[in-house]
């Protein structure tokens, strides 16, 4: 290119007018205003600076010691449940659950100890059980898991009835009952099976002597006694609490004896005590006294008193007549003077069902019979109530 005046005008002004901008420009930066730096960094380290963090986001009460300030549940103050995965009290670590609760448990409901399968503890609070959080009861039967062999089954726990052979450990002490028994325990007719033993349903023997636990026995007629007390398990009317006093030979209350408590005897209950017939005068007699004999324990006593004033002899005539055909019955005489001294003077058992029995008394007129005597009657065997003996006691005059 040839270099003329003209191209050197025209490079001088583009380079003035370039010179003008480069200067406007640095004019710009410089007249730009500065921020001021109210926080400079302290000399000698190079760390980022902390900006203030007073400010309370979750309105807890804590600012910048607020490990989490988005959650009011998280601060410095809070208690830290065990085993959730969260610092709740902002200490640096999840509570552990190891506690120094002394507390007893109390089986409320509630955790007092942090001990096993608590949904959490409060080891803080000390020894204030109520303040614990509650265990866990999947199967509602009252008792927590860690008292519970099987919390999903509400039948099984530490006091059920744990019942033989199943092959399930219903009571939780580690092992089903094998039916071997040795309950002791006095059977309370209460229809539960305290012994294991005939007729009841199933044994519960590992329950010892707790009678009441153990299951029922069979009750074939339903009138609350089973088989093992009732002496007749097809007659509702038939059992150990029924009244036995119709004259009809069943042994309604199971004791062995038929119409004990039949009441159509008018002189009862001369089997304790006496029958009072009174005073027998000289040529006096008693006679038709109408008795039974009911069960093979009943004994019939009667007494009366007889004076002699003038000191001399006198008989008796004591019989019976008729004795059932369904008894063997024995009569005996005894006299009590008036010492108190009571001697046998007689008795007459003619061996054989029914019959009569006949008793005759002489005394001497040198002996003084004043006193009072007494006549018993009772049964070597059989007994009834549906046929009466004939009493008959006369005084035979001066011997």
């Amino acid at each position: 290119m040839k270099y003329t005046p003209l191209l050197h005008a025209l490079v001088c002004v583009f380079a003035l007018a370039c010179q003008q901008k480069d200067q406007q420009q640095v004019d710009i930066d410089v007249d730009e205003p500065q921020v001021e730096n109210t926080n400079p960094e302290p000399e000698g380290t190079d760390e980022p600076t902390v900006e203030p963090s007073g400010e309370d986001n979750d309105e807890d009460g804590f600012g910048d010691s607020d490990c989490d300030d988005d959650d009011p549940d998280i601060n410095p103050d809070a208690v830290d449940y065990s085993g959730d995965g969260i610092d709740q009290d902002c200490d640096g670590q999840d509570e552990k659950g190891l506690c120094d609760d002394s507390c007893n448990f109390a089986q409320d409901g509630t955790c007092d100890d942090g001990g096993s399968n608590s949904e959490y503890d409060v080891c803080e609070l000390g020894t204030d059980c109520s303040d614990c959080a509650p265990r866990r009861d999947k199967d509602e039967d009252g008792y927590f898991d860690i008292q519970d062999c099987d919390d999903s089954n509400p039948d099984v726990h530490p006091t059920s009835l744990d019942y033989s052979g199943d092959g399930i450990d219903q009571d939780c002490d580690g092992e089903d009952f094998p039916g071997l028994c040795e309950d002791t325990c006095t059977y309370a007719h209460d229809g539960a099976c305290d012994d294991g033993g005939f007729g009841s349903e199933y044994s519960l023997c590992a329950l010892g002597s707790d009678c009441s636990d153990c299951g029922p026995r069979l009750d074939g007629d339903g009138d609350g006694y089973d088989i093992s007390e009732d002496c007749n398990d097809y007659s509702a009317a038939v059992h150990p609490g029924a009244l036995d006093n119709s004259c009809d030979g069943i042994d309604q209350n199971c004791n062995g004896v038929s119409d004990e408590d039949w009441t159509g005897d008018e002189y009862e209950p001369n089997n304790t005590s006496s029958y009072d017939l009174g005073t027998l005068y000289d040529g006096g007699s008693f006679t038709n006294i109408t008795g039974y004999i009911t069960d093979p324990s009943d004994v019939d006593t009667f007494s009366f008193y007889y004076e002699d004033g003038w000191g001399l002899g006198f008989g008796l005539d004591i019989s019976l007549n008729p004795v059932p055909i369904q008894t063997d019955l024995v009569l005996t005489l005894n006299h009590i003077d008036r010492t108190g001294k009571n001697t046998l003077i007689g008795s007459s058992n003619i061996k054989g069902m029914g019959g009569n029995e006949q008793i005759t008394y002489e005394e001497s007129y040198s002996t003084d019979e004043t006193g009072t005597f007494i006549i018993s009657i009772y049964s070597t065997s059989g007994s009834t109530c549906a046929q009466s003996y004939k009493l008959s006691i006369l005084e035979a005059g001066i011997y």
